[in-house]
């Protein structure tokens, strides 16, 4: 009877169960994972320290760069075409990346960050032109994204130098802040994704114009060529979550002699926009050509891109190539020099030479977007005089800062001498307003003469009254 009383109830399994270790940080998924749209790795750092109620400065100074990762100025932005910042590396192939995804992996628990930079195409790709200095976004996409309640982010896609569009809205990428007119870091200190990190307010507007030439390394091409490189990057990107063979030199160097085979050598540098000592290298596989060029080479050999770079172009179908819709290439070279003007420059210089207090040549070549080069070439007399003026200016305002700390230096001695206290140099220095803001030796000189004078004050004699 009782076996029978046991026999109604269910078995349990007390077996413990295994307990995958628990990460230091939250397993945050990314955005978009295996889309064309997966999120940047920028992106997803700065939604991780979000989720933790913290700023991105204060998660990196406090998790990434104790273990090797993050830097203290990753938070710049450079906007000069021929500088990387930092910041642009993390999104990247090179180290930089490769440091922030194992790190940042270790603390998450995620083995699959490296889907979020551009490490999968690393032995291919120069890092020349690769990545944005600057943040891009389609205000399209965040006004979407924001009215469906879907997280804000940025793509992976918007952080590439070459995309100019977005690929679902056909339209220009903004560079700038539509309120402050001011580009925008890959990474804010204390701002979140889709907000600008100087006046915080949304980056999902169109209003006002975007000066995005200003910010970009590359200038950008028709609509129809900057549609059709978006989509292409996207699709590579989206090959790039299943980890394909890479083109290599060999397959390559075989494409550029079909190609210089069909037009010429010559030719067919002219219209990929490069010298024919370049288009050489890579028949012989010296060198690799930038991603902007494999761009190039893909639309003149009418074959996707992802094809391109995987190694999946069928050489007996090449036969011709294709030149619609290829633009003339401007712009290879990724700086575009502006004009300049010695009449406008020497009536600037002219106005600064009147400034008080006077600008130093490089806060005016900066004001007025210079290179010290040009305007030590075309102006070199306007040039020894601003520098001239400021050296003054500066060595005169040392002057007078050193002489208020001995003036002050001066009170406080006399100040203690009366109150009956020693006087030593340690202890004036420490009762200054900025303690120890004036060298030591001076001090020094200053209090011998403070004693000195001292000494050779005649004594008061106080005289005693004559009723006493």
């Amino acid at each position: 009877m009782l076996t029978d009383g046991f026999a109604a109830y269910e078995t349990w399994d007390l077996t413990m169960p295994v307990v995958p270790p628990h990460s230091r940080l939250y397993n945050l998924s990314p955005v978009g994972f295996g889309t064309p749209m997966v999120e940047c790795l920028t992106s997803y750092f700065s939604r991780l320290a979000q989720a933790h109620c913290l700023s991105p400065g204060v998660l990196n100074q406090h998790e990434l760069m104790p273990h090797g990762a993050g830097a203290r100025n990753m938070f710049s932005v450079k906007t000069n075409g021929r500088a990387r910042c930092y910041t642009s590396g993390i999104n990247g192939k090179e180290t930089v990346a490769g440091n922030f995804v194992s790190v940042l992996g270790s603390l998450t628990a995620r083995r699959d960050l490296k889907y979020l930079t551009m490490i999968p195409w690393k032995t291919l790709l120069p890092s020349k032109f690769l990545m944005r200095n600057v943040a891009a976004w389609c205000p399209d996409c965040l006004i979407a994204w924001e009215e469906s309640g879907k997280t804000v982010y940025a793509p992976l896609l918007w952080t590439l130098e070459a995309v100019k569009f977005c690929p679902y809205h056909r339209r220009p990428l903004r560079l700038t802040c539509p309120h402050c007119k001011l580009p925008q870091g890959l990474l804010g200190h204390q701002s979140r994704v889709g907000f600008c990190a100087r006046c915080r307010r949304s980056l999902a507007s169109d209003s006002g114009k975007d000066d995005s030439e200003r910010y970009s390394v590359l200038r950008q091409e028709t609509p129809e060529w900057e549609i059709w490189v978006a989509n292409q990057v996207a699709r590579l990107i989206e090959v790039g979550f299943h980890n394909p063979p890479l083109l290599t030199r060999e397959q390559m160097s075989e494409l550029i002699r079909i190609a210089s085979g069909l037009v010429g050598l010559t030719k067919l540098a002219q219209i990929l926009g490069v010298s024919a000592t370049a288009v050489h290298g890579w028949q012989v596989g010296a060198v690799q050509p930038t991603f902007v060029l494999y761009l190039r080479v893909a639309r003149v050999l009418n074959v996707p891109l992802a094809d391109l770079l995987t190694g999946r172009v069928m050489l007996a179908t090449i036969h011709s190539l294709c030149l619609v819709g290829v633009p003339h290439w401007r712009n290879v070279w990724g700086w575009r020099r502006s004009a300049f003007n010695n009449k406008d420059a020497a009536r600037q210089m002219k106005a600064a030479l009147t400034e008080v207090p006077p600008p130093s040549l490089m806060a005016f070549a900066k004001r007025h977007g210079y290179s010290h080069g040009i305007l030590r070439k075309y102006l070199p007399d306007q040039c020894r005089a601003i520098q001239q003026r400021y050296r003054e200016h500066y060595a005169a305002s040392i002057e007078q800062r050193q002489a208020a700390k001995i003036e002050e230096f001066r009170r406080i001695a006399h100040q203690l001498h009366e109150d009956g206290v020693d006087l030593c140099s340690n202890r004036i220095l420490t009762r200054m307003v900025v303690p120890h803001s004036l060298k030591y030796a001076i001090a020094r000189e200053v209090l011998a003469e403070i004693r000195r004078e001292i000494a050779n004050r005649k004594p008061t004699i106080k005289t005693r009254s004559k009723g006493r």
